[in-house]
């Protein structure tokens, strides 16, 4: 059956080390299309951390952010789908996550929030990388996350927590997937990223392609870390790349070469070659 759908997942996945869409890769997907093939971002990042060379892409019709909490219309803006924690749920899960050596931010309508110190540490460990132009521009310090809550009476799409002591991730990460009305997803070595139950890539991108018509075996994704087990389970063809994680390659259809030698677009022109 042909490919209708491809979800991609952004960092490590779609873009380069240096958060570039490498030439060959921007030609095939250009060119996918043009076949008329939808191209999805499927991203961890919340709507203001995605960078302009994804939003710039001609064919952009639908952006998936903060692990399946928010699908857009693009470049309308529109709200499709949303699924948040609630003030309270996210105060209880604050205050479970208030520990020494854990860095937590919390995302509200497309923008992360920080403490002082928290955006300190993480300008330190990041200075000098592509990521310290993405928490720059995506990013707003508050004096502390849990009175901005109350004063604030908003919902949440993602509470994102680095952990400086990793001895910590692994417990805490058994205990958090314990309850039923949250998702925890470990989207890089020492982040845990807690979301809605409903907040899930998968889920987003079935419920987007089942409203166009489009079949499971119509879908194709690409991927590269933990948060990408639901996508995966969503597509007819799940292809990782040879960066991602040894737990995501063992669910992986194929696995294509890595984000920086063109993964994307061999499979891509495979696909429109056949």
């Amino acid at each position: 059956m042909a490919v209708r759908l491809i979800g991609l997942d952004l960092d490590g996945t779609l873009l380069t080390d240096r958060k570039d869409i490498l030439p060959e890769t921007l030609s095939a997907l250009n060119a996918a299309g043009e076949a008329g093939i939808l191209i999805v971002p499927a991203t961890g990042r919340p709507l203001s951390g995605v960078p302009e060379n994804v939003l710039s892409f001609p064919y952009l019709r639908y952006l998936i952010t903060s692990n399946g909490a928010f699908t857009y219309q693009y470049p309308k803006g529109s709200v499709l789908r949303r699924h948040t924690i609630s003030r309270s749920r996210a105060l209880e899960i604050l205050e479970y996550l208030d520990r020494p050596g854990l860095l937590t931010e919390i995302f509200i309508e497309g923008r992360g929030f920080h403490e002082q110190e928290t955006n300190r540490i993480m300008n330190e460990l990041y200075r000098g990388t592509p990521l310290e132009n993405y928490l720059a521009g995506s990013r707003t310090i508050v004096t502390n996350l849990c009175d901005y809550l109350n004063s604030h009476h908003a919902d949440v799409e993602n509470i994102s927590t680095l952990f400086l002591d990793t001895d910590r991730l692994e417990p805490s990460f058994r205990e958090l997937s314990e309850e039923n009305d949250i998702t925890v997803v470990q989207s890089a070595p020492h982040v845990l990223e807690i979301g809605s139950s409903e907040a899930d890539k998968g889920k987003a991108v079935s419920e987007l392609a089942t409203s166009l018509g489009i079949a499971r075996e119509e879908i194709m994704v690409f991927g590269d870390s933990n948060n990408d087990f639901g996508l995966f389970d969503a597509a007819g063809t799940a292809v990782a790349m040879a960066n991602a994680t040894e737990e995501l390659k063992a669910c992986s259809h194929r696995i294509t070469s890595s984000n920086e030698e063109d993964g994307i677009g061999i499979v891509i022109r495979e696909i429109l070659n056949q």
